[in-house]
C-alpha cells in the first residue's frame, strides 16, 4: 500500500493510512479500555525540567560526536545528560506520584518489551535497506519495490 500511495501521490502519503485507525482507537478508547480517564494531577515542573536535562544534553552529545567526533564539548554534553538523568530518576522513586514510574522498568516484562523492540528496529531498518536497494540499485519503482 505504502508502495502504491507513494507512486501516486508523494512520500508522506504513506502516513495517512494510520489516520483512520488513530480515529478508531481515540473513539473507541474510553469505552474499551479497562482504566477510566481520571483528572490529570498537578505538573511536576522540576522533574519536567529534569527530564528535559537529561535528554537534550545526550542527544547533542550524540549528533555532535557524529558530526565532530568524540571531543570536549560531547564528553561534556553526556555527563551533563547522565548527571540529570541520575537526579530525574532519584527524585522519581521519592514522589508518591511521579511523572514517569521508574518501577515500572524493573519487571521481567519490560526485559521482553526490551527484547522485542531490539528485533523489531533490526527489522525496520533490514526492510528499510531492502526497498532502498530495490529502488536505487534494481531500479524498480516504488509500487514494485512495495510489492
Amino acid at each position: 500500500m505504502g508502495g502504491v500511495l507513494t507512486a501516486a501521490l508523494w512520500w508522506g502519503a504513506v502516513f495517512l493510512i494510520a489516520v483512520p485507525v488513530a480515529l478508531l482507537v481515540l473513539a473507541g478508547a474510553p469505552t474499551l479500555l479497562p482504566e477510566r480517564w481520571s483528572p490529570a494531577g498537578r505538573l511536576d515542573v522540576l522533574s519536567a525540567g529534569l527530564s528535559l536535562a537529561a535528554m537534550l544534553p545526550v542527544v547533542y552529545a550524540i549528533k555532535h560526536a557524529a558530526a565532530h567526533g568524540i571531543d570536549l564539548p560531547a564528553v561534556a554534553a553526556a555527563v551533563v545528560g547522565g548527571v540529570a538523568t541520575v537526579a530525574f530518576v532519584r527524585r522519581q522513586l521519592r514522589l508518591p506520584e511521579p511523572l514517569l514510574d521508574v518501577k515500572l522498568f524493573t519487571g521481567t516484562t519490560f526485559a521482553a518489551l526490551s527484547v522485542l523492540l531490539i528485533g523489531l528496529v533490526g527489522f525496520g531498518g533490514a526492510m528499510f535497506l531492502v526497498t532502498q536497494y530495490l529502488q536505487l540499485v534494481a531500479g524498480f519503482s516504488p509500487a514494485m519495490a512495495g510489492l
